[in-house]
C-alpha cells in the first residue's frame, strides 16, 4: 500500500487561527501524508495567531503547511480524512456530530499520543488500520488526572474547573502563559504523534 492512499490527516479546533494550524504546521514535515486544518466556527481566511506563526518563523515548511488562510471545517473534509484529530473534546464531538461515522477516527490531540504511547504494538499495517485498532483500544487508555484551571483573575469568570487531560485549552483567548502553554501541549503531543505516524509509514512501505 502506498502511504497517499489512507487520505489525510485533518486536525480540528475552534476558529482555524491557532491550535489546529499549529498541530497541522508541525505534524506536516513528520508524516508522508497530507496534513490539513480546520475550525468548527472558523472565519475562512483568517490569519495565523501572531505567538504561533512566531515559533514557526524560522520553519518556512511548515509555516507553509499552516495553511494561508483559516478555513470552516465542512463534511467533505471528514469525508477524505483517514484520521481527524481535535483540541479538545468537544470539536470531536462536533465531527462526530457533522459525521457520524467518523466516529472511530476522530481522536482529541491529547487521546492520541497517549494511545500511540501506551499500545505502541497497534501501530501495524496501513493508517486506516492502525487508527482502527487505536480506537478498539480507547476504553483501556490510561487517562492522566484532570488538571485544575484556576479562575481567571482578570475577568473573574467562574469558579476553578477541571480541564481534562485530553483537552488542550483555546490559550490564545486568554494570552500570555496559558497561551504559551497550550501551544507547548500541541508540539509534546504532536512530535509523539508524528514520530509514531512516520514510524507507521516505514512498516507499511516494507510489508510490500
Amino acid at each position: 500500500m502506498h502511504v497517499s492512499e489512507a487520505g489525510t490527516v485533518l486536525v480540528v479546533c475552534t476558529a482555524n487561527v491557532c491550535r489546529s494550524r499549529y498541530a497541522a504546521a508541525l505534524l506536516a514535515p513528520r508524516v508522508p501524508w497530507p496534513v490539513r486544518s480546520a475550525g468548527v466556527q472558523a472565519r475562512d481566511g483568517a490569519v495565523l495567531c501572531s505567538l504561533a506563526a512566531h515559533r514557526l518563523d524560522d520553519d518556512h515548511r511548515a509555516l507553509e503547511s499552516a495553511g494561508p488562510g483559516g478555513r470552516r471545517l465542512r463534511h467533505e473534509h471528514l469525508a477524505g480524512a483517514g484520521l481527524v484529530l481535535t483540541a479538545r473534546r468537544a470539536q470531536r464531538a462536533a465531527v462526530v456530530r457533522m459525521l457520524p461515522e467518523a466516529r472511530s477516527r476522530t481522536f482529541t490531540l491529547r487521546e492520541f499520543a497517549l494511545l500511540v504511547e501506551q499500545f505502541p504494538h497497534a501501530l501495524n499495517g496501513d493508517l486506516p488500520g492502525a487508527v482502527a485498532a487505536l480506537d478498539r483500544l480507547r476504553p483501556r487508555l490510561a487517562v492522566p488526572n484532570a488538571r485544575v484551571r484556576l479562575m481567571d483573575r482578570v475577568t473573574g469568570a467562574g469558579p476553578a474547573a477541571a480541564l481534562s487531560a485530553l483537552d488542550v485549552e483555546d490559550g490564545h483567548v486568554h494570552g500570555g502563559r496559558r497561551h504559551r502553554r497550550a501551544l507547548d501541549e500541541i508540539e509534546a503531543a504532536s512530535r509523539r504523534i508524528g514520530d509514531a505516524l512516520a514510524l507507521l509509514a516505514i512498516t507499511a512501505d516494507g510489508s510490500l
